[in-house]
């Protein structure tokens, strides 16, 4: 057990790509020019950032690697990478588009039930999916956003005015993505509880937390729980919870350099053999195979 503790007290930090929000900024506003093959910000590897990214393609192909998930590239598509998502982008030398990053801080004020809440939760739901196709209308009002937030930099607009546009680009996003969840599962009363659920597994997912713990912290039955996540996702609690758990540990086994062990007890497990199991299960590979696979693929 001693052995253990000092293991949870190493915390396990996997690199940040360079550069961050400064505090002056509302957003960062980036032009992915055409005639640039690589990646926005010359990508090598996988990276992820403290801040949430909405990509807007008007241009090209290419691919987008979002949690090793691949999304193609598409003209008139969005992509939403939250803050702490692993992602890579590589677009070919047609592709062009615009990148926005912006701090999840500056909608404080949204409180429960908003416009913004869609976005948030598409770790493990499929509901929520990280890429969007918009219609001709919705990519055309983005693009006169897109052209005032352009303006408003140049002019050096007002930081109130500029917080407005990107409210409105992810209003129209936050509509693109309402549509493509099923209609009766999105009005489920249901839901509610599984959303609470999603943002428990968020904060605790590395603890020892059992299933009847989160019904316990949202009053509600271990029943109620299963019935709100079947009628989401069609995964039960605990498969929901599991994947989180897969996800953190690809993250740490790609981007840390954290041995099986650690990456196991961070991750609530006690016995490191279980969590080898746990992991070949889900992925047909030990931690140690996939960890090199994932790097051979990368690098």
């Amino acid at each position: 057990m001693g052995k253990k503790v000092e293991l949870l007290a190493r915390p396990i930090v996997i690199q940040q790509a360079a550069g961050k929000l400064a505090a002056q900024e509302v957003f960062r506003f980036e032009r992915l020019a055409a005639g640039i093959r690589s990646g926005h910000g010359m990508d090598r590897s996988p990276h992820r950032h403290s801040f949430n990214e909405l990509f807007i393609f008007e241009s090209g192909a290419g691919y987008h690697d979002i949690d090793f998930e691949r999304f193609q590239i598409q003209a008139g598509s969005v992509h939403w990478v939250r803050a702490e998502q692993l992602h890579f982008l590589d677009r070919d030398a047609n592709c062009s588009g615009w990148v926005i990053g912006f701090s999840t801080d500056l909608f404080n004020d949204i409180g429960e039930g908003s416009w913004f809440s869609s976005l948030l939760p598409n770790q493990i739901s499929e509901g929520n999916r990280p890429v969007f196709e918009l219609n001709h209308a919705m990519y055309l009002e983005i693009l006169q956003l897109i052209t005032a937030i352009e303006l408003g930099i140049q002019q050096a607009q007002s930081r109130a005015l500029q917080f407005g546009r990107l409210r409105l680009v992810l209003q129209i996003v936050e509509e693109c993505a309402r549509q493509g969840i099923d209609h009766a599962r999105q009005n489920t009363g249901r839901i509610e509880t599984y959303k609470r659920f999603i943002e428990l597994v968020e904060l605790f997912f590395r603890e020892e937390l059992t299933l009847p713990d989160y019904a316990h912290r949202l009053h509600c039955s271990m029943a109620q729980l299963r019935a709100s996540c079947l009628a989401a996702t069609s995964k039960g609690p605990q498969e929901l919870l599991q994947q989180r758990k897969l996800l953190e540990a690809k993250r740490l086994l790609f981007h840390s350099t954290s041995s099986v062990k650690e990456i196991a007890y961070a991750l609530g497990f006690e016995d490191p053999a279980y969590f080898g199991r746990f992991f070949k299960r889900l992925t047909q590979a030990s931690p140690e195979a996939y960890r090199r696979m994932i790097r051979e693929k990368y690098h």
